[in-house]
């Protein structure tokens, strides 16, 4: 199944939450609790799942509360790409009051191997395809087989040389979130689908972006064969 949003949430959480009052250092007793699965990358898979877009979403999840968790996003109609851990998820634990924030507890990020993180960039690199995403908000680096090739930030995007090279073109360098990102998603078909002007602006724009990183890179490497030449 092609998806339109890929979502990440490394550490997620399963939530208690009781809405309503309750006193602090008593017993509360109440009708319920609600269980809801959280974490800003499970927030945006729902909220784009109930607009009607493909969303799949993958982190790590782990024991029962990692599986009660899965089951909550698929309900949501979140595609579930979640990594098995063999720690458990963690558990939080949210009241509502009269006035101001909730009282809220949440515990830290749970362990997880080495081929645990080696399986979530597996299912990452699987799941990305030809997915074009323009960076809205933070900073990622870009990365080619683990050197650091530049840093992008607000209003930045990446994607556009496999978008102009066409459906045969892969990927060629890897990009890593320095900060927390929020990301928009722009795919060829949803280009295909827009005005003569719509995709005119867009193909100009990368043009111009292709000639600053270019022109960019001629200028490392002018600097780079200089100081080879002053070594010698």
């Amino acid at each position: 199944m092609n998806f339109e949003v890929l979502a990440v949430n490394a550490n997620p959480l399963l939530n208690l939450v009781h809405a309503g009052e309750f006193t602090p250092g008593a017993v509360n007793r109440v009708a319920a609790m609600a269980v809801a699965a959280e974490g800003k990358g499970v927030n945006v898979a729902r909220v784009l799942a109930r607009h009607g877009h493909a969303v799949v979403l993958t982190g790590f999840a782990g024991g029962h509360s990692g599986a009660w968790l899965r089951e909550l996003v698929r309900a949501e109609g979140v595609a579930d790409a979640f990594v098995q851990t063999a720690a458990t998820l963690r558990v939080g634990f949210m009241a509502g009051g009269a006035e101001g924030h909730p009282t809220t507890v949440f515990p830290g990020g749970f362990p997880v191997t080495s081929a645990e993180c080696a399986a979530l960039l597996e299912q990452v690199e699987k799941l990305l395809g030809s997915v074009r995403l323009v960076i809205a908000s933070g900073s990622v680096r870009v990365v080619k087989q683990g050197r650091l090739l530049s840093l992008l930030h607000q209003g930045d995007c990446f994607g556009e040389m496999a978008h102009l090279s066409g459906k045969d073109a892969k990927r060629s360098t890897d990009v890593i979130s320095k900060t927390e990102v929020m990301l928009i998603e722009i795919t060829s078909e949803a280009l295909a689908r827009a005005t003569a002007n719509c995709r005119y602006q867009f193909s100009e724009a990368f043009l111009e972006l292709l000639v600053r990183r270019l022109s960019l890179a001629n200028t490392r490497i002018s600097r780079l064969l200089s100081d080879h030449g002053q070594e010698q």
